[in-house]
């Protein structure tokens, strides 16, 4: 059977062509399909290609995922790693050994040659490597509240941008204009992800909350800053 491309399963994603691995299926751990033929009932299992993680831009759940024309934008894409020669516990034909992301590129169709098993945070890192030349370079400041309304969180932003331009970066990665922040995170929530329009990505890891969320850390630049 004639192995599908991309165009035909998935719709109109021309960007994705630039990568074979995203033109064709692979043999599905669910069901057993073989490459190039349909899932059952014509199903296509997550995983039997690199595609756009959910959450992520081209992916997204919300009105902030919008993809600028002419600008590369990163995402992130994954697809499942199987073990053919042991059985899933749930009627799978094999069992999923993990979730391989990857960096990729909305704008230009790149993706990044290095995978990452169950490391989103990698692949991230490695598209904005391509995408945002310099993020790194963003000092780390404390996180909103996720609850915040919109009003009091685009007060914020601007007060990052504002932060940002005091160390003479780009406005490109500023939030208000789908750039980064480095936050810091308490305990086990060290997840970076798209949020609201921008890349929240994880800057370091604290004990517990700092006394004024929201709030750059002015007061220490030299410290935050010799952190990269």
């Amino acid at each position: 059977m004639e192995i599908l491309s991309v165009h035909e399963s998935v719709g109109d994603l021309a960007w994705m062509s630039s990568r074979e691995d995203r033109c064709f299926l692979s043999r599905c751990g669910m069901c057993g399909a073989r490459p190039g033929v349909l899932c059952a009932a014509n199903f296509f299992h997550t995983g039997r290609r690199f595609e756009v993680a959910l959450c992520w831009p081209g992916r997204a759940l919300s009105g902030d995922d919008v993809v600028i024309e002419g600008r590369c934008q990163a995402t992130v894409e994954d697809t499942y790693l199987w073990d053919f020669d042991t059985p899933g516990r749930h009627g799978d034909v094999a069992t999923r050994r993990a979730i391989v992301h990857r960096g990729a590129c909305l704008g230009c169709g790149w993706a990044a040659s290095e995978s990452h098993p169950g490391d989103e945070a990698a692949a991230i890192a490695d598209a904005l490597d391509h995408a945002l030349i310099g993020w790194r370079s963003v000092p780390i400041v404390t996180r909103h509240h996720h609850d915040a309304n919109d009003k009091a969180f685009a007060k914020w932003a601007r007060q990052i941008t504002a932060f940002y331009d005091g160390y003479g970066l780009k406005a490109s990665l500023s939030p208000e204009h789908g750039g980064v922040i480095r936050t810091t995170r308490v305990g086990g929530g060290s997840r970076s992800h798209w949020s609201r329009g921008f890349y929240d990505m994880c800057g370091e890891v604290v004990a517990e909350d700092p006394d004024r969320p929201g709030r750059p850390l002015s007061e220490r630049p030299e410290e935050q800053l010799g952190l990269f």
